[in-house]
């Protein structure tokens, strides 16, 4: 998470769209912007979306393109990262036209309420129902997901942020038997 380029509106946003390249159809949803130890800076998304994607903060703003990083699908869940030629700041959309910044990031706790947002469905909140579960996706064991008690995502909203207020708690993932989960 990267403020040093909060408040500036040139910038890549957590929650935003992401497209396939050449495409306007929305893929998925950006979650929390990410930085490496070396500083460099990149873009969050759920491990099973495309990897030639397209990142604007809203529809119809400036489409920057993304260059795929690295992605895991396995023991630790379902994420991928991307880096831009734009910087990217540790804000995100919790809803559609407002952002936040990000001033911590936490672990779920057992029946906490956490919200999500996704470029599909938007913001809805739901309560923690189990912290680790697998689930099996495209031939991919995922472990380490957190199921909510709710399932209100749709396509699209996959990658999207979980949080609370201010706190980053992880990406959304997809259905997961009783709610939706993420890691």
């Amino acid at each position: 998470l990267d403020p040093r380029f909060g408040g500036r509106d040139d910038v890549r946003k957590g929650g935003g769209r992401l497209e396939l390249s050449g495409d306007s159809d929305l893929e998925c949803t950006a979650g929390f912007n990410v930085v490496k130890p070396n500083g460099t800076t990149g873009v969050a998304t759920a491990g099973h979306c495309l990897n030639n994607l397209t990142h604007e903060n809203e529809s119809g703003d400036l489409e920057v393109d993304l260059n795929w990083q690295t992605a895991h699908r396995g023991a630790w869940g379902d994420f991928q990262w991307h880096t831009s030629t734009e910087g990217e700041s540790d804000n995100f959309f919790y809803n559609w036209n407002s952002t936040r910044d990000v001033i911590a990031w936490s672990n779920p706790v057992d029946g906490h309420t956490l919200c999500r947002f996704g470029r599909n469905t938007g913001a809805t909140c739901s309560g923690v129902n189990d912290l680790s579960i697998c689930k099996t996706s495209d031939g991919h064991e995922l472990c380490r997901l957190v199921r909510m008690n709710d399932d209100e995502a749709g396509p699209g909203d996959s990658g999207g942020p979980w949080y609370y207020g201010e706190t980053a708690y992880g990406y959304h993932q997809g259905s997961v038997g009783l709610g939706c989960g993420f890691l």
